[in-house]
C-alpha cells in the first residue's frame, strides 16, 4: 500500500520551482517544532528544508496522509518521491525503507 502525502510551506523558502516530478527528498520529523509537535519537515540535497508535510485537513489533498499520521512510522531520515505536481499540490509518496512496516 502506497503512502501519499501532500507537501506544504514551499512558498516560504524556495518556490514551488525545485520540485519536479520523480524527484526523491529526505524527510524530518520535528517534535520540537515550536508551532506544530507533529511537524515533519522536507529536504532537498542542494537547497536544504524546502517545505513540510502538510498536516490538517484544510492543507492536505484528499486522500493524501497528514504529516501525525507518520510519527507511528520510522521516518526519520525517509524518502519521498514526486509524483504529482497541480497547480498549487505537491504530492509525493513515502518510498518504503526496508525499516518500515505498513
Amino acid at each position: 500500500m502506497d503512502i501519499y502525502i501532500t507537501i506544504t510551506g514551499y512558498k516560504h523558502y524556495f518556490g514551488i520551482g525545485i520540485f519536479n516530478i520523480g524527484d526523491t527528498f529526505l524527510i524530518k520529523p520535528e517534535p520540537e517544532n515550536p508551532h506544530d509537535k507533529y511537524a515533519v519537515a522536507v529536504y532537498s540535497e542542494k537547497y536544504g528544508k524546502c517545505g513540510y508535510i502538510a498536516d490538517t485537513k484544510v492543507t492536505a489533498v484528499q486522500g493524501t496522509e497528514p504529516a501525525k499520521s507518520l510519527y507511528d512510522l520510522d521516518i526519520d531520515g525517509a524518502k519521498i518521491k514526486i509524483r504529482f505536481i497541480a497547480g498549487e499540490y505537491i504530492i509525493a509518496s513515502l518510498e518504503k525503507p526496508a525499516n518500515i512496516i505498513y
